[in-house]
């Protein structure tokens, strides 16, 4: 079972005195409910140099909800006060994590045993904030905290947390946040765990995008290019574990067909073997997740097509989507058993050293400006070239090459924007918007295709799967439109140092 807890985190000094809780809770001028106190006895588990807290994530055993899971949130959040993480709770009364729980966090780990790490005891007290209608804003808890590490004396401390209740923001509890700040409080966004095991666990995570200076080198390019692709990867790479939703494996995809671009993008600048070797086994894993994916795409987009199509009931339909799913069910399985293989674990630890020292060849220790600008000047010209070479009636392979070009370049463009500036991010919005378009155009053509196996192989899905086809034969002549418009308003986009050709 999953959920997103999103919290707002503040920290006191010892000598402070926290106000009233009920009187905090009531500068809202909303209903307040004094909850029963909680006493909580969580158990951490951990690396021996602390990679999981490092990540921002956690796994314990806590008295009242068993074994638990937190990852920290992929894409930030757009709240810069709240703290958003993942939850993933597991049915399991051992005394060890479970291997499930394990396998989650492996990414992090990466093949280093899990141990207990620290022991917390909790004295929670809560209150429940709702808006004058009865709807939940949030739960204010006021914690103290007694930790016991391994070989220390005991020692507590205090916080308080602002549970946030689904589509709150903190703009919603802000005379909280103000009141509690004017009585000594510092929001933070570390946890109890990380403030329990000190400086060791507020060190960077194994994976950190350098940054780019004004005048860089080139090797710092690609080291924030790499570093960043890998970063997203691995942080999104359990939600996709995880089974629920598409999200999860779709960046965590779109991460590895950005970091083989950026190996193919730099490659004159790195070392050809390591460069090589790394893109094949990205590769690899990039194609388990691209069977997941592949299968969220068919169902997503079969589901606006019946959605959309008014002589076509969603009852008629159940047969397909049942087995879409199952087949769904099949590629995910297929990803499990890749995730838990020996093989990925080592892929893990290239892609860690991969983000933290690049091989490159020693022309990239030269300014940035000397060589960076061709190497997206030429995934630039070989997409104007493509298309200008299509006929008067483009076939499905001429899109698909388009499309692909089209990909390297955005992404071409996106890692080199340090050092171009303005014109690399126009021209990432422009292949954006054309990528956009040929990927809708490729899911037509390829989902057509897929219907068309699915109905040899289950005869009574023929009609319907033929009635789907029509539809998808229109949304794909709708998107060879769409392009062809795109691009008469993108061939101009002028690089430094390219002519439009």
């Amino acid at each position: 079972m999953t959920g997103l807890e999103r919290e707002i985190k503040l920290e006191f000094d010892d000598h402070v005195s926290l106000p009233d809780l009920a009187d905090v809770a009531a500068v809202l001028g909303d209903s307040v409910s004094i909850l029963e106190e909680r006493l909580l006895d969580a158990e951490y588990y951990d690396t021996a140099d602390l990679r999981l807290t490092r990540w921002g994530a956690s796994l314990r055993y806590r008295s009242d909800e068993g074994w638990m899971v937190k990852l920290p949130e992929p894409t930030g959040n757009e709240d810069s006060e709240v703290v958003a993480r993942t939850e993933v709770r597991f049915a399991s009364d051992g005394k060890s994590p479970p291997a499930q729980a394990s396998a989650l966090v492996a990414p992090f780990a990466r093949g280093e045993a899990l141990r207990p790490v620290a022991r917390i005891h909790t004295a929670r007290h809560p209150v429940r904030i709702d808006d004058p209608h009865g709807r939940p804003v949030a739960e204010l808890v006021e914690d103290h905290v007694r930790v016991e590490l391994p070989d220390q004396p005991p020692w507590h401390f205090r916080m308080v947390e602002i549970e946030l209740a689904e589509g709150r923001r903190a703009r919603d509890v802000s005379p909280i946040i103000d009141y509690y700040q004017r009585s000594g409080a510092r929001s933070v966004s570390r946890s109890k765990l990380a403030r329990a095991l000190g400086t060791a666990a507020e060190a960077d995570p194994d994976v950190v995008i350098p940054p780019v200076s004004s005048s860089p080198t080139a090797r710092e390019v690609i080291h924030a290019a790499i570093a960043g692709s890998i970063q997203s990867h691995l942080l999104n790479l359990p939600i996709a574990r995880v089974g629920e939703g598409s999200e999860g494996v779709h960046q965590a995809r779109v991460a590895l067909r950005r970091l083989r671009s950026d190996l193919r993008t730099f490659g004159p600048l790195l070392e050809p073997t390591w460069a090589t070797e790394l893109s094949e086994e990205v590769r690899w894993l990039g194609g388990r997740l691209g069977e997941v994916r592949d299968a969220d795409v068919r169902i997503m987009v079969l589901n606006q097509l019946v959605e959309g199509e008014p002589s076509i009931e969603m009852e008629q339909a159940r047969a397909l989507f049942d087995e879409l799913k199952v087949q769904r069910d099949v590629a995910h399985a297929n990803l499990l058993e890749a995730l838990d293989s020996p093989r990925c674990t080592e892929l893990f630890d290239h892609l860690v050293d991969a983000a933290q020292d690049p091989r490159t060849a020693p022309q990239a220790d030269d300014p940035a400006q000397e060589n960076i600008p061709a190497l997206v000047n030429c995934p630039w010209r070989k997409l104007r070239k493509a298309v200008r070479r299509i006929g008067p009636e483009p076939s499905y392979s001429d899109f698909h090459r388009i499309r692909i070009k089209t990909k390297r370049c955005r992404y071409a463009a996106e890692a080199v924007e340090p050092v171009m500036g303005k014109p690399a991010r126009r021209l990432t919005k422009a292949m954006k918007r054309i990528q956009n378009s040929l990927g809708d155009l490729n899911d037509a053509n390829v989902i057509r295709a897929h219907l068309t196996t699915t109905a040899k192989q289950h005869e009574e899905l023929g009609f319907m799967a033929g009635e789907l086809s029509g539809l998808l034969v229109a949304r794909a002549g709708h998107c060879e439109a769409e392009f062809l418009n795109l691009w008469k308003t993108t061939k101009g986009i002028e690089l430094p140092g390219e002519g439009t050709g």
